[in-house]
């Protein structure tokens, strides 16, 4: 068959969930409010009788693609341990929670992780994938777990990290379309392979290579390295803050512009700069840059990494001591 005559046809991708954690970590109000947008918080404590199923879907951004999320939100109480067993069959996705505030459940999420994993491979006889989130963010003045901590633990079972607050209902939706994204991007990339003729593709090797995409390179840092990633990263989050002119949450060649114009560029090489930080960062090419997208150039597409010049120069040029970051 002519390859040319193959056209990506407009998808629905679907993929299996596992939500996993200690009781009371907040596992079926995050999976509420990404599924309700933000209207499902409930108002009391209400324990998971076994699982919870919903259903979610996700529309890939500038694509034809749905990607539609089988969310099994299982009950964390012992009682329940053999029904959850069941509904962990056959997860593509291990999303793991812990509590900032109960230091406890950042100590059992091992066990969880490792116990749903074993689950899963029985049946799926693949690399796990998963995401750990720490939930109850807004309370980070009461939290016993660090934001290093929590890198460090996902990092081990090479997991994706984030965190998030479901009573604010921020952050909420990043974990579960960063799931969407690897699923499409997966499917593209299969997609991709056969249309140009090539071999079949093994999953462990996409999700691998996804993965490197999608987290910094650096997995197996010290502690060191670990604190000087964060502290970068928060670094980069102060500096697209103020390259966000109008907070709505992305940079445009203009905003960037202006800003180099009130840093006493010339009229030229801001034009060209704002079109260079565009051309680099902009991994949709659609005009505006995300935080996401920000992040990700600098931590996996520049040449020195979160070690660019253009950091140092950025940051002297906002007056940002990097050592003043927490």
């Amino acid at each position: 068959m002519d390859p040319e005559k193959y056209e990506v046809p407009s998808v629905i991708l679907r993929s299996k969930v596992a939500v996993v954690g200690d009781c009371q970590v907040g596992k079926s109000a995050i999976v509420n409010q990404f599924c309700k947008e933000g209207r499902g918080y409930p108002k009391g404590y209400i324990m998971t009788l076994g699982v919870d199923f919903q259903v979610k879907v996700v529309q890939i951004p500038d694509t034809s693609a749905n990607v539609e999320l089988y969310l099994f939100d299982t009950s964390g109480h012992e009682i329940y341990s053999k029904i959850r067993h069941e509904y962990w069959k056959g997860a593509s996705y291990i999303i793991a929670v812990y509590d900032v505030t109960r230091r406890e459940t950042f100590e059992n999420l091992r066990t969880w992780i490792k116990q749903c994993s074993s689950v899963v491979q029985q049946t799926r006889k693949k690399r796990v994938n998963g995401i750990v989130i720490a939930s109850k963010s807004d309370l980070s003045d009461y939290a016993t777990v660090t934001e290093e901590e929590g890198l460090v633990l996902a990092n081990e079972f090479e997991f994706a990290y984030f965190s998030c607050s479901a009573l604010k209902y921020d952050r909420v939706e990043e974990p579960f379309n960063f799931i969407a994204s690897q699923v499409h991007y997966m499917h593209n990339a299969k997609f991709n392979f056969l249309k140009q003729g090539g071999p079949f593709i093994n999953d462990d090797f996409l999700e691998s290579d996804f993965a490197r995409q999608q987290e910094s390179a650096g997995n197996h840092r010290n502690q060191t390295q670990q604190k000087q990633y964060l502290k970068t990263r928060q670094a980069l989050k102060l500096i697209f803050s103020k390259l966000d002119i109008n907070r709505d949450g992305s940079i445009s060649e203009d905003e960037a512009m202006e800003i180099l114009l009130q840093l006493g560029h010339s009229a030229d090489l801001a034009k060209d700069g704002a079109r260079n930080m565009m051309q680099n960062s902009d991994g949709n090419q659609n005009g505006e840059v995300t935080l996401d997208e920000w992040l990700f150039y600098f931590e996996n597409k520049a040449e020195d990494g979160l070690s660019d010049s253009r950091i140092a120069y950025m940051l002297e040029s906002f007056g940002i001591n990097l050592k003043s970051i927490q």
